[in-house]
């Protein structure tokens, strides 16, 4: 599902935000996956930057066909909450 079509769209995208995104191809959809640790240390300017490009990726891929998910990665100890 993830062609290579689907990956040049994606990055010509310039992420806002210095941060890690992946696409992860599930098979029937696509995950745009993110990590709770980088996102507790942006602002929430910068927060708000990261969710129109999260949306401006969701509608690239759904213009390709597919649907994805946004999939924030608890990747810290303990109980974690996105803020």
């Amino acid at each position: 599902m993830y062609t290579p079509e689907i990956a040049m769209a994606i990055r010509a995208v310039r992420i806002p935000v210095d941060m890690s995104v992946d696409i992860v191809d599930y098979g029937k959809y696509l995950g745009i996956r993110f990590y709770e640790s980088e996102w507790q240390h942006i602002s929430e300017y910068e927060r708000t930057k990261m969710a129109a490009y999260f949306e401006l990726i969701r509608r690239i891929i759904k213009s390709k066909g597919l649907e994805s998910t946004l999939d924030p990665v608890y990747d810290r100890p303990g109980i974690q909450v996105l803020s």
